[in-house]
């Protein structure tokens, strides 16, 4: 068979087809050590490692874990050859699903699984860990489905994963943007003003971090989808801005509506 009779791919492939692998290995080595610093911060009582900064939101210990969970998934599907390996893979992806399930269904019905309790014991010096936040919880299921999809190497399995790392990008720089913003830039609206945005400073760069490694293997087999999400990623900047001057301006308004109101019911 000649060259000009040899079947063609129906998709070209992307120039990342042959980085994605190891850049992925690298991005959970490092999302890894995000949630080991981020454990050691509680089991140490190390201020530092919990929030990075005075007043920034603290990474939750079962948030390290997940995150942890997540990375360990891929970095063992990476290298996953027998059915064993990928069980267990499968079970680190299961775990980090399980737990941002599990806080969504205590965010939305405030039901405790006391999940933390087998891992913190009473207050500590910045208080108790409490629930994660709902951003958190969201790109942990998000982690655990794309992971998942690492195990198992196909098209579709790519396209759900570039799905899943494209929106957990999104929402980890949404959330670390304005996180970082209202801290800076307007100190104590962030829980006031946000509470679906706020994360801890090191989680939404794990999240980041990880998520950019699953998003370029997702798409190392096309080269529409890099250009679908570097279009998306382009317009996030601006979009963050656009948000958090809405939410200023409409914490602004209400603060002056109950000005108005409080001075009618004086006179």
């Amino acid at each position: 068979m000649t060259l000009a009779h040899q079947p063609r791919s129906s998709t070209p492939q992307a120039p990342t087809h042959n980085i994605s692998r190891p850049i992925l290995q690298v991005c959970s080595f490092l999302a890894l050590c995000v949630s080991v610093l981020g454990l050691a911060g509680w089991f140490g009582n190390v201020a530092a490692l919990k929030t990075v900064l005075p007043g920034l939101p603290a990474l939750k210990p079962m948030g390290a874990i997940g995150l942890g969970a997540g990375a360990i998934a891929i970095a063992l599907a990476l290298q996953a050859r027998g059915r064993q390996l990928k069980a267990v893979a499968l079970a680190f992806s299961l775990v980090a699903v399980l737990i941002g399930l599990a806080a969504l269904l205590q965010y939305q019905t405030g039901i405790d699984l006391g999940l933390l309790t087998v891992l913190i014991n009473g207050e500590t010096e910045t208080g108790s860990p409490g629930p994660l936040s709902f951003v958190t919880a969201v790109d942990l299921v998000l982690l655990g489905i794309a992971s998942g999809c690492v195990t198992f190497p196909r098209a579709w399995t790519r396209l759900i994963a570039w799905a899943c790392s494209l929106l957990g990008l999104l929402i980890a720089f949404f959330s670390t943007f304005l996180t970082v913003l209202e801290i800076f830039y307007d100190p104590g609206s962030v829980y006031d003003t946000a509470p679906l945005t706020s994360i801890a400073l090191h989680a939404g760069t794990g999240f980041f971090i990880v998520f950019c490694g699953l998003l370029l293997w997702g798409c190392r087999d096309s080269l529409r989808l890099p250009l679908v999400a570097l279009a998306v990623l382009v317009l996030a900047p601006l979009a963050a801005v656009m948000v958090f001057f809405a939410i200023t301006e409409r914490r602004a308004a209400l603060e002056a509506g109950r000005d108005r109101m409080a001075n009618h019911a004086r006179i």
